[in-house]
């Protein structure tokens, strides 16, 4: 006679079984086209989701951003939060997800809002960064309620707004008004492959430097930022002059061994040599954006965590790894004072914002086993 499955086991096997929902419910997000900009169907995307989520047994609440930055009437920034309870109290696991994705762009051979299954992958503008790691981390938590009904403390889904373009309107809003004061741990279920776990990413200056000197005649017209651009049917010259002024913007990442004063005195230490040693020069710099670089102590009971599930998992040692970019880690981090979060997910880093995105669907199974698996050790059931 065959022993019995375990607890365990039994949370694998309702995971792999679900793989056709978790298809589906990816698809259906992908199709959802929440393109940031001009940030449109934020609403519809909640709005599935509050009803994917309500049908699962949890209370779910829609808050809209009023007042953030970019929110309007005509584009308001919706989010949603969905929390299910334990039987008793225990820690909350919050899994936030972004609703939004970037412009499509040129070079698709499919469809960017078909989500088309081919070959064991969803292509769609979103499927990995981050529509698919949503997706993974809903069937997972359905599974686990499932598997161990009588868990304790509560897990937490959100879906935010914005985070391409700086996430105030979507988890810097929601940290403002404390929706993750009662949280114990956050993963934010970002591409960046599914035998690592990211602990931080780097930080961001973005600048408008515009340099001012004296207009002269002669050889080099523009480089915008010299004369205007004519209208589409001018088919005149420009008149030859060297522009006076010239404006660029930068973007300039640093790692969290540099501060950003250091960073900014770079750039202006070479400017200030410039207008001590050439005539009639000077500029003005305009800070635009600031992110201080954020990172998770490697011993945090997240990254521990999810570690030792990739290595229950996959049989593999989990590397730590610093995204290149920036994400929602500096919000929870910095405005929510919560250090215990990290960035897991399925998905290949690289494709996204890319022509032909993909999500690998062994992927978002083996991630959401991983993740499942967590739950398990966050909720300390046998």
């Amino acid at each position: 006679m065959a022993d019995k499955m375990t607890n365990d086991q039994k949370l694998m096997a309702e995971i792999v079984s679900r793989k056709e929902d978790l298809i589906q419910l990816t698809q259906d997000l992908i199709k959802i086209p929440t393109v940031n900009p001009p940030c449109s169907n934020y609403l519809e995307i909640c709005e599935y989701l509050d009803n994917r989520l309500k049908s699962s047994g949890f209370q779910t609440q829609m808050i809209r951003a009023k007042g953030a930055i970019a929110d309007s009437d005509k584009n308001p920034r919706w989010n949603i939060i969905g929390r299910y309870e334990g039987k008793n109290t225990g820690d909350c696991v919050h899994f936030n997800s972004h609703t939004d994705v970037v412009e499509v762009g040129h070079g698709w051979t499919t469809d960017p809002f078909g989500a088309e299954l081919k070959d064991g992958k969803i292509y769609g503008r979103g499927a990995c960064d981050m529509k698919g790691g949503l997706a993974t981390s809903i069937v997972a938590a359905e599974a686990f309620i499932a598997t161990y009904p009588n868990f304790n403390g509560s897990i937490e889904i959100s879906g935010t707004a914005d985070e391409e373009s700086g996430g105030f309107g979507g988890v810097a809003y929601l940290a403002e008004k404390g929706h993750f004061k009662h949280v114990n741990h956050v993963i934010i279920p970002e591409p960046l492959n599914k035998d690592r776990v990211c602990i931080g990413h780097r930080g961001v200056w973005w600048a408008e430097i515009e340099t001012k000197g004296r207009i002269a005649h002669g050889s080099i017209n523009s480089i915008h930022g010299g004369e205007a651009e004519q209208e589409n049917d001018y088919t005149g010259l420009p008149s030859p002059n060297v522009p006076d002024r010239c404006r660029i913007v930068i973007d300039r990442r640093f790692l969290i061994e540099e501060n950003l004063p250091e960073v900014k005195s770079e750039i202006y230490e070479l400017l200030d040599n410039l207008k001590e040693n050439r005539q009639d020069f000077d500029f003005e710099i305009r800070d635009m954006h600031e992110v201080h670089p954020t990172m998770a102590p490697k011993d945090a009971p997240v990254v521990t965590t999810i570690s030792n599930a990739i290595k229950d998992v996959l049989g593999k040692t989990a590397e730590h790894v610093v995204s290149p970019g920036t994400y929602d880690q500096k919000h929870i981090d910095r405005i929510g004072k919560l250090n215990n979060c990290v960035a897991y997910g399925p998905g290949i880093l690289d494709l996204a914002h890319q022509p032909d995105e993909w999500i690998g669907v062994d992927d978002m199974i083996d991630s959401a086993k991983i993740m499942g698996k967590a739950l398990t050790s966050f909720h300390s059931v046998d």
